[in-house]
């Protein structure tokens, strides 16, 4: 008899480090209404969103590659992130 099986998990790419995690393990970054990025603590959101690891380094990453624009098909300003309550690690 075959086994049964697990319930597959959403798997994620992080814009900054291109890793693929778990949807639940990054953060999800959306454009609000004014076209600032800002963190989506429940990821439920609507609007095209991006997937970055709870890490400064991967957050740097992403700006300076421009991956993070290029995701939300327009410029952002890493400011309305970095002043947002996210739980940032200093290194992931």
């Amino acid at each position: 008899m075959a086994e049964p099986t697990r319930p597959r998990l959403p798997i994620r790419t992080c814009v900054g480090c291109r890793t693929k995690k778990p949807k639940t393990t990054l953060v999800r970054v959306v454009l609000d209404g004014e076209g600032r990025a800002v963190w989506d603590p429940r990821q439920v959101q609507p609007g095209r969103g991006a997937y970055v690891c709870p890490s400064l380094d991967c957050l740097a990453k992403a700006f300076k590659s421009k991956r993070l624009a290029r995701a939300f098909r327009r410029a952002v300003s890493m400011d309305s992130l970095q002043a947002a309550e996210v739980p940032w690690e200093e290194s992931y």
